[in-house]
């Protein structure tokens, strides 16, 4: 695999919101769907709980949305029209966060991707300091695109 895992994760994230976007969808199918899914580099059948869990509030603080379960298991996108209506649509997204990792730094892209070579105090120290604010600056770029990409 070529790409970084960042630009790895925010393509499992845009993932992951369009085919919850799509409709009511059980973890069954989502993991079916994710069996046979382009993104999935590592062919996995399914995607672990815990991360499941950390993707879903990542794609909620990435893109705005609050991701819900009914009483059936199914996990729909509450006010799912902020998505896929006329003015937000899949290929902003992917344009907004493709926009944003490349104008990351390289610093900044090793230091995610590469998080071996950063001590466990400088991890915490970004994950407390640095990566709330890169998720507000993504949401942000990406709010921008759409307004220009509007006008």
């Amino acid at each position: 695999m070529n790409k970084s895992s960042t630009s790895y994760l925010f393509e499992c994230y845009i993932w992951l919101v369009n085919t919850i976007a799509r409709g009511p969808i059980t973890r069954a199918a989502i993991d079916d769907k994710w069996a046979r899914a382009s993104v999935n580099d590592y062919k996995t059948d399914s995607i672990p709980e815990c991360t499941s869990h950390r993707w879903r509030n990542n794609v909620e603080l990435l893109f705005d949305v609050t991701i819900k379960c009914n009483t059936r298991g199914e996990y729909y996108i509450e006010d799912g029209n902020n998505l896929h209506s006329d003015d937000w649509q899949k290929d902003d997204i992917e344009y907004a966060i493709a926009s944003y990792v490349d104008e990351m730094s390289d610093e900044l892209l090793r230091t995610i991707s590469d998080a071996k070579a950063v001590d466990m105090e400088q991890k915490q120290w970004y994950r407390d300091n640095q990566w709330p604010k890169d998720l507000q600056a993504a949401y942000d770029l990406g709010k921008r695109l759409v307004e220009k990409a509007k006008e």
